[in-house]
């Protein structure tokens, strides 16, 4: 996920924006206000798969939206997690988990960038460090990996689900240690990239042509990004629910 642009901001938002203070701010904000919208609280969501959950600005931005799901956050490099793990300690029904979730299970490397959101499996590319100058900076860290299907059983999944990906195209890795068990997911929110900001990273249509494939529908755009140097687009959050 990214910021989001400026949102409107309305006296009656000061409150909640305060409770985003040290915990995502704007951005965590404008997701926020995007789940409180009638057609997202209308699809009854009772369980959330944050993958790539970072220190938990999306999942933060969650549990205020809908404040009774099941939460469950990945994360696997330790700053972050660390954070993740304080926001979430006093919520009983928010779980984090130390781990990056893949296509295999064992343990692998992963890129640790000092900006922490562009950290991932995948190596770097130029491309993306010159759209984006303070990353690149990075570092290796040691991660342990698991497959959802594997552990999917053990997560007490209640109702309509939503998977959450953000993965800094890691998502067809993911995807492919999920396939048993995308038949119980409902919705699923997944960033996918129109250039290449990864080495070897799969691109919109590869993603979309995946989940159509596995029976979910493209329903639009959650959010996009720009390169802040160019304004060329870059990136966006699709939006996919499966087919009843």
């Amino acid at each position: 996920m990214f910021f989001h642009p400026f949102t409107a901001l309305r006296l009656t938002d000061i409150p909640t924006l305060m409770k985003f203070k040290g915990r995502g701010g704007w951005s965590a904000f404008g997701t926020y206000r995007k789940f409180i919208e009638p057609w997202w609280q209308s699809l009854n969501i009772k369980t959330v798969l944050d993958i790539g959950a970072n220190a938990g600005q999306f999942g933060h931005a969650c549990r205020l939206a809908f404040p009774t799901i099941r939460l469950h956050s990945f994360e696997p490099l330790k700053g972050p997690f660390t954070k993740l793990s304080s926001l979430a300690e006093d919520d009983r029904n928010w779980t984090v988990h130390n781990f990056a979730l893949s296509n295999v299970a064992g343990e692998t490397q992963i890129h640790a960038d000092e900006y922490s959101p562009s950290s991932s499996l995948l190596q770097m590319s130029e491309r993306h460090r010159e759209h984006f100058p303070q990353t690149g900076q990075t570092t290796q860290q040691i991660i342990e990996t698991k497959r959802l299907e594997d552990i999917f059983g053990d997560l007490a999944i209640e109702g309509r689900t939503l998977m959450k990906l953000d993965v800094q195209g890691y998502e067809l890795a993911v995807l492919d240690g999920a396939e048993k068990i995308l038949p119980e997911i409902d919705y699923i929110l997944t960033e996918m990239s129109f250039v290449s900001l990864y080495e070897e990273q799969p691109l919109f249509a590869d993603v979309y042509s995946r989940l159509c494939h596995s029976n979910f529908s493209f329903k639009g755009f959650f959010d996009q990004c720009v390169s802040p140097k160019t304004g060329e687009l870059l990136q966006g959050d699709g939006i996919f629910v499966r087919n009843r």
